[in-house]
């Protein structure tokens, strides 16, 4: 009985940590499907391909993702404060950044573990992937629609658009995810509810083993 009631427990808390846990893929209403492209030479990402966004609130984030098909290429990437959300965001101070030899089976996410962050309400951040050899192939979606590049909102991520060497006239958007979730810590009540019930039925299980131990 004990076991059960600590297993229930131990479920709830890890139920408060799972609720926070989301993943952000860049997918723009223009383009919800995205094309592959055969690889011209690296197609552009000797000079950065990237996404850069406002947040409208606190994220704490803990891994990045790019969608690639590479063999035995060293990539790359930054995260930085962006100056502004349009035209050219580069030049901004550090925030993250990584790396590291990457062989794909195919077109697969390449994902970037670090110690969690956050991301900061009303700061503009772009997120840049960088490699100098040619890739197998390549995943892009278009954010070209009637004759303009098109910047979008998802949630509390604001203005995102893709960039091409800092600069955000491109019109395409690599496939790009960030990993992470709203560090709120406040479970939802129907949790409370159980880690209440969990501490209760431990407690009385406790008293009746002591008792029982006295006779």
């Amino acid at each position: 009985m004990k076991k059960f009631i600590v297993g229930a427990f131990a479920a709830a808390m890890l139920s408060v940590s799972a609720q926070a846990a989301t993943t952000m893929e860049f997918v723009p209403p223009s383009d919800t499907v995205g094309m592959i492209y055969s690889t011209n030479s690296n197609d552009g990402y000797a000079n950065g391909r990237g996404v850069v966004f406002e947040m409208a609130s606190d994220f704490e984030l803990f891994s990045v993702g790019l969608f690639q098909d590479l063999t035995g290429v060293d990539l790359s990437w930054e995260l930085t404060l962006a100056p502004v959300g349009t035209g050219y965001v580069g030049g901004g101070s550090v925030v993250q950044s990584g790396g590291g030899n990457v062989t794909t089976s195919g077109l697969e996410w390449v994902e970037f573990n670090f110690s969690p962050l956050t991301l900061l309400a009303g700061n503009i951040y772009h997120l840049n992937f960088v490699f100098n050899d040619s890739s197998n192939q390549n995943f892009f979606y278009s954010q070209y629609n009637d004759g303009n590049t098109q910047a979008y909102d998802d949630g509390i991520f604001l203005n995102i658009d893709g960039t091409q060497e800092a600069e955000t006239s491109n019109y395409v958007l690599p496939g790009i995810r960030l990993n992470g979730g709203i560090a709120s810590g406040i479970p939802e009540p129907a949790t409370w509810l159980m880690m209440i019930m969990g501490f209760g039925l431990v407690g009385i299980a406790s008293r009746r083993r002591t008792g029982a131990l006295a006779l």
